[in-house]
């Protein structure tokens, strides 16, 4: 169900890329340049510096002249106060006027191409929502790293199936899939989604939102290189074997809260909104239960613990809105 109007098919949609800073200097001209080199260009730039201490509001001002004589409409916000990663990136969302959103990280490079590629996805299926990218992951340097995003992630063959199937919903409950550096959204879900709530990165919600009101695609080629460095605010790193065993014995208490705090922001704001599938409402709440059950049978010694888990188990509820079998091991062993 789409919830905003869809253009006719084949329709050539306008883009604006939402392109937030901070103290990034180092990398910013890589990215500004692969703006400008793109095949097919925005209608509107958006720039949003939270109050960095570096050359970067130089380079964003500089850079705007440039854009703003290739014909591309630039909008600048120099903040004096740092207003933190995602409250800028959601302010800075709301300035973005063109029928889809590009969401654009300051150290990364497009791929000449991107822009036309994920602009063509949209034209050609007026009911999608959000569109997310495969990206070359590469370090400091810009060297790759011989691995892709998508690798990153690991995402299970069952749940990449269910993203092409146009049934991701259900995934994103489950963990995190869209990162925001690849993604782009038509308007109507920036207006949907925003403000947004306590414990979500605005990636997330965008995408999550997307998925409940509409469907969401995932485009199977890299399209950006997205850069690992140690100054990310958020970045990917792939998970050892001994890291995914520790896993078993760490405290879940503070996880699992943090994912009902999420939860139930999203139920607060759209479990009775009959825009949304009457499916989807029910999964969230069905879901937010039982993390709720898991976060009391962590507070509970381990003996204590086996009737709770066990009742969990019998109503299939570990299988249908945890991970199955790993969650009751994590549940029976965890520390909290």
């Amino acid at each position: 169900m789409n919830v905003g109007s869809p253009r006719p098919r084949g329709a050539r949609s306008g883009a604006s890329v939402v392109l937030c800073t901070y103290n990034g200097a180092r990398f910013l001209a890589e990215q500004l340049e692969s703006l400008l080199a793109q095949s097919r260009l925005p209608a509107q730039i958006v720039i949003a510096d939270d109050a960095s201490s570096d050359e970067t509001p130089a380079m964003v001002e500089s850079f705007a002249e440039r854009a703003r004589a290739e014909g591309i409409e630039v909008v600048l916000r120099l903040r004096q106060a740092n207003l933190g990663y995602i409250a800028n990136f959601s302010d800075a969302l709301r300035l973005a006027t063109a029928e889809v959103v590009f969401l654009c990280d300051q150290d990364d490079v497009w791929h000449p191409d991107k822009l036309r590629d994920v602009l063509a996805r949209f034209d050609d299926d007026p009911e999608l929502s959000l569109a997310f990218t495969d990206a070359r992951l590469v370090d400091g340097d810009g060297r790759s790293l011989e691995h892709s995003l998508f690798t990153a992630i690991e995402l299970r063959p069952a749940q990449w199936a269910a993203i092409d199937a146009g049934a991701a919903f259900p995934v994103l409950l489950e963990r995190a899939v869209v990162t925001g550096a690849t993604a782009a959204c038509r308007r109507w879900v920036v207006d949907k989604a925003l403000p947004v709530p306590a414990g979500w990165i605005h990636d997330e919600w965008l995408a999550t939102v997307a998925a409940m009101f509409g469907h969401i695609a995932a485009i199977h080629m890299p399209l950006i290189d997205y850069r690992q460095h140690g100054g990310n605010q958020i970045g990917i790193a792939r998970r050892t074997f001994r890291a995914r065993f520790g896993d078993l014995f760490r405290p879940r208490n503070a996880l699992l809260g943090r994912a009902v705090e999420r939860m139930a922001g999203l139920a607060d704001r759209f479990g009775s909104d009959p825009a949304a599938p009457a499916a989807f409402r029910d999964l969230l709440a069905r879901r937010l239960a039982h993390y709720r059950e898991r976060v009391t049978i962590g507070t509970r010694p381990r003996p204590g613990r086996w009737p709770l888990i066990y009742a969990e188990w019998r109503r299939g509820a570990y299988a249908r809105y945890g991970n199955g079998l790993s969650s009751v091991v994590r549940d029976i062993l965890r520390k909290d």
